[in-house]
C-alpha cells in the first residue's frame, strides 16, 4: 500500500512526489520518490519509484520540498530504534540519484520521541524542519528545528 503522499515543484513545471509504501514488508513503511515532466511523464528509475530510505523497521509520514536544482529534500518520521523514532532526512538530485545511503541521515534522535515533521526551502539548496520532540519527558511535545 502506498499512503501519505506529499509533493513539491521540480522547478521546471514538473513535480517530485514522496510517499510511504510497504511493497517489501506488510505494515512496514518505507520512502519512496518519482519525478514526473510537466507532461506528466515518469523522469527516475525505477519507473515504481526511487526508494529514499529503507531502515529496518519502518519510515513514515515523508514531507518534501524543492532543493532548488531540480531534486528534493525529503524528511519523515524513522522508527528503526522503536520505540523512540526519530527524524531523518534524504536529498535527491534531479536525475534520481539519492546523496547519502538508502538509510537516510539522522537530524534527530534524542531520548524519547520525535515525531511529526515538517520541512520548508530555505532558498539556497537546503532546508528547515521542525518536529514535535518528546526529548523533555513523554508530555513535554516541545517544537525543535
Amino acid at each position: 500500500m502506498q499512503a501519505h503522499a506529499q509533493i513539491c515543484s521540480d522547478g521546471s513545471g514538473g513535480a517530485i512526489i514522496t510517499w510511504d509504501d510497504d511493497r517489501n514488508i506488510v505494515g512496514k513503511y518505507d520512502i519512496y520518490a518519482q519525478k514526473i515532466n510537466a507532461n506528466g511523464v515518469i523522469q527516475w528509475t525505477p519507473s515504481n519509484g526511487v526508494i529514499i530510505c529503507n531502515a529496518t523497521d519502518e519510515q513514515i509520514y515523508p514531507q518534501i520540498c524543492s532543493n532548488g536544482f531540480g531534486g528534493a529534500i525529503i524528511t519523515w518520521e524513522d522508527h528503526r530504534n522503536a520505540p523512540d523514532p526519530g527524524i531523518y532526512i534524504q536529498e535527491i538530485n534531479s536525475i534520481g540519484v539519492i546523496q547519502a545511503t538508502t538509510l537516510g541521515i539522522a537530524l534527530c534522535t534524542a531520548e524519547n520521541r520525535q515525531i511529526n515533521p515538517q520541512i520548508c526551502c530555505d532558498e539556497t539548496g537546503g532546508a528547515i524542519i521542525v518536529w514535535q520532540d518528546e526529548r523533555e519527558g513523554e508530555d513535554s511535545d516541545d517544537l525543535y528545528a
